[in-house]
């Protein structure tokens, strides 16, 4: 207790302190002959201490968020000590995170003073650069936007690839902007929407009279429609077999044919397609051209998804926040520590997307000018982030987010989640030094426990995943970096 680096503190069955180790010291300013044998609500009166809690109602706390002074932050492990049948006191262990509470409020801060003077750049400016609109500082998505510069300048046919969600369609019209081609058409088809007997006159076109039902002055499609510009293929991959043989036609011979004329057209526009599928894997089983693919596959752009670049998340919420405070007339003054300590412990599986409805979300949801975690969705609110008081449904509903694993800004782990029993039934605790055990054998102490859960969590997931690490990751719901950091971590090779 004394040589370890977390405040730990004890309390008897009376709420007396028994216990007070130097960390404590530290984090309170409170030294332990000040503090031993007398009441501990004495000192933090008002706030709601776990350890007392757990004296008084048998059940531990696991990894909760907890402000027990003003202006500091805590993350607190509480469970009471037994002796049989009978609770003689209360431990509760606790990692000050206070730091990096702060620092978030000063990035916060930092990142409103970059987004105003960024908006008086733009204002100077006759002509904005059309990259600016594109939130993020990371290395991975910096490279991107350094890629897609360079081939702006130029006419050549770009693949952009990614999951759903990432912003495909943001780079393909920021490269239109950045181009020769700025004052001409861009225009968006999306692949997938089109019923594929609808498909070919979409995008070619039809003369009067070229099938039942057609307009009778014709219909220019939307290579037309894009004469000079831009035609984005939005998924690209569910175009119909006999439509990528006239689409590869257009891309080698720069002309098509309208439905029912035999003129040829001129189709002068430039080619961006995006696709979240596995086209190699669709070549290999016969549903997508290998000769398309290669036309299209001249400069190839990966845009990586948002749980690999969680640098970039508070950019991003403060300028979604900013977006919808000004769209649904709301004054938004701060945004609660838990709610990014959530955001980072989260997956993103729909990415930007995602993330811009759930700050949309928060901040309808917002009564007071917070944006705070209890709004948050059941699949991003994290069981240690529920406030005191909250529904054991909610808390069970939410015990298997991956939050052990998640990383934290920079690449480093957040603290890691012990896993979260029913709070119907907690686990019992184990016992506290110098105490007789209970009957069931001694539970190992809390980090101990802690380590051994990732672990398994880990060796699991490779184990299913055949010991592809990629999969694995994916699986765990973390970035492929964060699971090898955790790897060498705990000693998996």
């Amino acid at each position: 207790m004394q040589t370890v680096g977390e405040s730990v503190c004890m309390v008897d069955e009376a709420g007396r302190v028994s216990g007070w180790n130097p960390a404590a010291e530290r984090l309170y300013g409170i030294r332990a002959e000040e503090i031993l044998g007398r009441p501990l609500a004495d000192f933090f009166p008002g706030r709601d201490q776990y350890s007392l809690r757990a004296l008084a109602t048998g059940c531990s706390v696991h990894q909760k968020l907890h402000e027990p002074r003003p202006d500091t932050w805590v993350i607190i492990n509480a469970q009471p000590i037994r002796l049989g049948d009978r609770i003689i006191g209360g431990l509760a262990v606790e990692q000050d995170v206070t730091t990096l509470v702060r620092l978030h409020e000063q990035l916060d801060r930092a990142t409103s003073e970059y987004r105003a003077l960024e908006g008086e750049i733009s204002r100077i400016r006759e002509r904005g650069d059309p990259f600016q609109h594109i939130i993020g500082r990371s290395p991975a998505i910096q490279r991107t936007i350094s890629i897609a510069r360079r081939v702006a300048a130029c006419d050549a046919t770009v693949l952009i690839r990614g999951e759903s969600g990432v912003g495909k369609e943001v780079f393909a019209r920021a490269i239109h902007e950045a181009s020769d081609r700025r004052d001409k058409p861009f225009v968006a088809i999306n692949c997938g929407a089109i019923p594929p007997a609808l498909f070919e006159s979409e995008l070619f076109g039809y003369e009067r009279g070229a099938f039942t039902g057609a307009d009778q002055k014709g219909k220019s499609g939307k290579l037309e429609q894009a004469q000079g510009g831009t035609l984005f293929l939005d998924e690209v991959g569910e175009l119909p077999l006999e439509t990528q043989v006239k689409l590869l036609r257009v891309l080698q011979d720069r002309r098509f044919y309208r439905l029912g004329s035999d003129k040829p057209r001129l189709a002068d526009v430039r080619i961006i397609a995006a696709t979240n599928r596995n086209l190699e894997e669709m070549m290999r089983q016969g549903r997508f051209r290998e000769d398309l693919y290669y036309r299209l596959d001249v400069v190839t752009l990966e845009i990586p998804p948002l749980r690999d670049r969680l640098e970039d998340l508070a950019d991003l919420v403060h300028q979604f926040t900013r977006e919808f405070a000004i769209r649904h007339r709301r004054s938004i003054k701060g945004i609660e520590p838990a709610v990014m300590v959530a955001f980072m412990a989260y997956s993103w599986p729909g990415n930007i997307r995602e993330l811009r409805n759930v700050i949309e979300r928060l901040v309808v949801l917002s009564d007071d000018g917070m944006i705070k975690a209890e709004y948050l969705p059941p699949s991003i609110l994290r069981p240690d982030l529920q406030p005191p008081g909250a529904p054991a449904a909610a808390v069970a509903a939410t015990a298997a987010a991956p939050a052990a694993l998640a990383p934290a800004p920079g690449g480093a782990p957040l603290p890691a989640a012990s896993p979260v029993p029913p709070a119907a039934e907690p686990s019992p605790p184990p016992p506290a030094a110098g105490l007789p055990a209970p009957p069931a054998s001694a539970a190992p102490d809390l980090s101990a426990a802690t380590r051994e859960a990732r672990r398994a969590a880990i060796l699991a997931a490779l184990q299913a995943a055949g010991q592809n690490r990629s999969l694995a990751a994916r699986q765990l719901g973390i970035s492929r970096s964060a699971l090898y950091y955790q790897m060498r971590k705990l000693g998996i090779s």
